[in-house]
């Protein structure tokens, strides 16, 4: 991996409940690593939105990030969120079911769901900064997120798991055109932890 780029998975909301990995802990390696572009999980067009509105659709680090509260490096935002939003204001819907609202009429689906929950709490609410990076945590998550995907494909929600590829497909795009657009400089992207099993090889693979 270069090692001007460095991925680095975040925790969204459950950093407010972590003491170990908390948003200032995430201020304090971006500071380390003194990026001269940081790539947030936001898309680029949001960036231009008033922080308020920011705030009721994207995860609060990459509010904070958008506000600059992450130093003085140049923000750019790589996310895709669904043909339905393409050029559309940021919405939380995009069209789709959502699953936990699926889960509620499908006992299968709850349970696996609710089994993946068990496994993480624990994990995500006292994590430190390292072991977050580790994604996926263990054979047995990716066990659970294959079960998820197989019942919804078999209930007729391939959709779901459509988007859910083509949203991290897209986001490799838009980090590739990012990274070639700035050879040379210091890049840090943040995301949330759940997107570093797809996007941690793509950014391995890397050269310049």
């Amino acid at each position: 991996m270069n090692k001007n780029i460095n991925l680095i998975g975040t925790l969204h909301t459950t950093h407010e409940v972590n003491p170990n990995y908390t948003y200032d802990d995430l201020k304090e390696v971006l500071k380390g690593i003194d990026p001269d572009i940081l790539v947030i999980e936001m898309r680029q067009e949001d960036l231009q939105e008033p922080l308020s509105f920011l705030e009721t659709v994207y995860p609060p680090e990459m509010v904070m990030a958008a506000a600059g509260n992450f130093g003085s490096a140049k923000v750019i935002g790589f996310d895709w969120r669904g043909q339905v939003l393409e050029g559309k204001k940021m919405s939380r819907d995009n069209g789709l079911p959502k699953v936990w609202e699926l889960m509620e009429d499908d006992e299968n689906l709850k349970k696996y769901i609710m089994e993946r929950k068990a496994l993480m709490e624990d994990f995500l609410t006292s994590c430190h900064f390292d072991e977050c990076q580790k994604d996926p945590l263990c054979d047995k998550e990716v066990m659970i997120d294959q079960k998820i995907e197989s019942h919804l494909a078999s209930k007729g929600y391939n959709d779901i798991n459509d988007y859910q590829h083509e949203r991290e497909d897209k986001m490799c795009q838009n980090l590739s055109a990012i990274i070639n657009a700035y050879p040379h400089h210091k890049i840090a992207i943040i995301t949330g932890r759940a997107h570093l099993k797809r996007l941690k090889p793509y950014v391995e693979s890397i050269s310049l």
